[in-house]
């Protein structure tokens, strides 16, 4: 028998309060370099210049959110034995940049709400070391029965949107797996489409390099084993799209099956998606659709949902024996 304690960013309207507070205290606190930004706007001549100050308060923003979701966890750790598997989970859409300009309206609505980063911004995260403060290398080497999937996070190179998820474990960033079925939500601006790259999995264009986590001579996949336990991982509408990207890729079902969403219930027609000998997690970006639920098939138990936290502690913490 083996002890999890399943702890699950809770996004609903306390955690939606929470984080537009944190950006606006964050602009008043850098307003020279919003008048800098929107002077660069105005002056639509030098788009060099605009670009390298979007990347500049893009990459400060950046490090306070990562800050500010460290020291959640940390206190949310703190108690848990270090001999008990801890698995973190935050939804999809996490990482986005600031809606300074309110260029959208809606905050419940991530699809009209979000900006994406720049591939500069998210490069934070394997450049960073375990001696960093507020690292998530750093947390995960002060809890090494930690592994945190830490939300997708929306970035655009050569104007291609991606949208991947880090992992990090015993003080490394494991990599990055990204949504290989892309839909509007993903900010491409129409329905699903046949991606080039990622059409029908693809397994030769997914950029996944994870340490320690398959053999060399296997294709990429999204599985991750951490603590003797194998960790299959579905994003959204890799859950439903051809019966679940993770159920496509791995040969056996996993240990333990998570799903990172924004916007994917649990219901009678996919329940029979669910891919996992021990334990299903889930974790969604939107509130109406229950943010987080879980099953512990082990003990043949039903589908539950996750309580919301209090007092903006903004992880929800389940304890598990499968």
């Amino acid at each position: 028998m083996t002890n999890i304690h399943y702890l699950p960013f809770i996004n609903n309207s306390e955690a939606i309060t929470w984080r537009q507070n944190l950006e606006q205290a964050f602009m008043r606190d850098h307003k020279n370099d919003y008048d800098r930004l929107n002077a660069a706007r105005a002056d639509s001549t030098d788009i060099v210049m605009l670009n390298n100050t979007k990347k500049e308060l893009q990459c400060k923003w950046f490090v306070k959110l990562n800050e500010e979701i460290y020291k959640k966890l940390d206190a949310k750790l703190a108690g848990i034995p270090n001999d008990e598997t801890v698995i973190a989970a935050m939804p999809e859409f996490f990482w986005r940049n600031i809606n300074d300009n309110q260029k959208h309206t809606d905050p419940h609505e991530i699809i009209n709400y979000g900006k994406s980063f720049s591939y500069e911004v998210k490069q934070i995260w394997p450049d960073s070391k375990p001696e960093d403060e507020y690292s998530f290398q750093k947390l995960t080497t002060r809890y090494p029965n930690l592994i945190l999937f830490a939300g997708t996070v929306w970035w655009k190179k050569d104007d291609l949107i991606r949208n991947s998820i880090p992992i990090f474990a015993n003080g490394q960033y494991i990599g990055q797996w990204p949504k290989t079925n892309l839909s509007s939500i993903d900010g491409l601006g129409g329905p699903i489409i046949d991606y080039p790259d990622f059409n029908k999995i693809d397994k030769s264009a997914i950029h996944w390099q994870p340490q320690n986590v398959n053999d060399a001579d296997k294709l990429p996949s999204p599985e991750i084993t951490f603590n003797g336990l194998r960790i299959g991982l579905d994003i959204c509408l890799d859950f439903i799209v051809d019966g679940s990207c993770s159920r496509d890729l791995l040969p056996t079902k996993p240990d333990i099956h998570l799903l990172i969403a924004g916007g994917m219930p649990i219901s009678n027609e996919n329940e029979a998606y669910i891919n996992a000998e021990k334990l299903f997690l889930r974790c969604d970006a939107i509130e109406y659709h229950i943010n987080a639920s879980y099953q512990n098939i082990s003990q043949n138990e039903a589908l539950k949902t996750v309580s919301a936290p209090v007092n903006e502690e903004l992880f929800a913490r389940v304890d598990l024996i499968i």
